[in-house]
C-alpha cells in the first residue's frame, strides 16, 4: 500500500495494483477510499477503508483490471512536482530525468512535454507568489 499525492494535493492510495481517492473520514478514525475510476464511463463501485495505513474493510469489486502504469504516473508526477518546488533546474531537465526511469507503457499514458512545462510554470508562480495577507485596517468615521 502506497500513499500519493494527487495534482491538487489531495490523498490517494495505492492498493493491489489500483487507485483510490479519499472519499470521506468515518468514525473511530477509518478513512473510506473509492475507486478513482468511479465517476468515469467504467462507473467502478469499489471501494476500501483504512484506518492509518491498516486495511480495515472492501466493498464491491473493481468493474476492470489494474493498470500497472498508472502507478508509476502518479509517482513520476509526484518526484516532478517535488523538484520544481526545490530545485531550480530548468523543467525540461527535470521531465528528462524523471521520465528516463519509467516504463515505455507509462511514458505513452503521460500527459504531453508542453502539458508538464506548462503545469511547471503554474505551480513555481504560485509557490513562488503566495496570495497576499488582507491587511485589516479600519478606516476613521
Amino acid at each position: 500500500m502506497e500513499f500519493v499525492k494527487s495534482k491538487k494535493g489531495k490523498e490517494k492510495v495505492i492498493f493491489e495494483g489500483y487507485v483510490y481517492v479519499k472519499q470521506k473520514k468515518l468514525a473511530h478514525g477509518v478513512v473510506s477510499f473509492e475507486c478513482e475510476k468511479r465517476r468515469n464511463k467504467l462507473e467502478c463501485k469499489a471501494k476500501i477503508k483504512l484506518r492509518g495505513v491498516n486495511l480495515v474493510g472492501r466493498l464491491n469489486n473493481h468493474s476492470h483490471g489494474p493498470d500497472p502504469a498508472r502507478r508509476e504516473i502518479l509517482k513520476v508526477l509526484q518526484e516532478m512536482k517535488k523538484s520544481a518546488e526545490e530545485t531550480e533546474e530548468a523543467p525540461q531537465q527535470i521531465i528528462s530525468r524523471s521520465v528516463s526511469s519509467i516504463s515505455e507503457d507509462a511514458k505513452a499514458k503521460l500527459p504531453t512535454v508542453h502539458q508538464l512545462r506548462r503545469n511547471f510554470r503554474r505551480y513555481r508562480q504560485v509557490v513562488n507568489n503566495p496570495p497576499p495577507v488582507p491587511l485589516n485596517i479600519s478606516l476613521p468615521s
